[in-house]
């Protein structure tokens, strides 16, 4: 059975495969798929939920859009790995540090 690839390992210094940022890019998908039903069913049209919502997928879209981008950068390379700069370090950790508290299991 393969492991399941954790998103720490993006930010860790290690090159992450293409295999492991697309599989984590479903679950940021999947995630704010689920979050976007959860709040039209408790009403999104409350303040607090959508101000809460509002944010939340502010940093699921960021990360995301991060993670494809790198995807294509793995692309691009031998062996498929995608080495992150500085910019890309720094964008990460101020999205994971948003969703970490909220989805500790990503």
């Amino acid at each position: 059975m393969r492991r399941r690839p954790r998103m720490q390992v993006v930010g860790s210094g290690i090159a992450p495969v293409k295999s492991d940022l697309v599989s984590l890019h479903r679950v940021l998908v999947r995630i704010s798929d689920h979050l976007r039903e959860a709040t039209d069913e408790v009403g999104g049209e409350e303040e607090e939920v959508e101000e809460a919502y509002v944010e939340t997928e502010r940093h699921l879209r960021g990360m995301a859009m991060l993670l494809y981008r790198l995807m294509l950068r793995a692309d691009k390379e031998v062996g498929g790995r995608a080495a992150l700069d500085q910019l890309d370090l720094r964008e990460f950790n101020e999205h994971f540090k948003f969703l970490k508290r909220l989805f500790p299991f990503i």
